[in-house]
């Protein structure tokens, strides 16, 4: 498997949102790895997606989708994906609705 790139894309699904550091050559490359993509952000590095997060959110990391110690310890982590908790309980309440 590939080491994880030291930049992450932003992706947002209709399903689930999420960070992805599989090195895309460009967004529609990152559109076919997700069947319902709508739209991604990047590759950013850590601190770019934190100041993104804290224009778009506020300071307060509690209201984001990932906090900086989420986001860091991914980071630091081999992992290629970190999906957003809060998306994946959406999907999950969403129920007949």
């Amino acid at each position: 498997m590939d080491e994880a790139a030291p930049e992450a894309h932003i992706v947002y699904c209709r399903s689930q949102m999420l960070l992805d550091r599989q090195k895309y050559e460009s967004w529609r490359d990152v559109q076919v790895a997700y069947e319902d993509y709508m739209t991604s952000l990047g590759p950013w590095s850590a601190a770019e997606i934190i100041g993104f997060l804290e224009d778009d959110w506020g300071a307060d990391d509690s209201r984001w989708p990932f906090t900086r110690q989420a986001i860091a310890d991914f980071f630091r982590s081999g992992e290629s994906r970190l999906v957003c908790p809060e998306a994946e309980r959406s999907v999950l309440s969403r129920g007949d609705s």
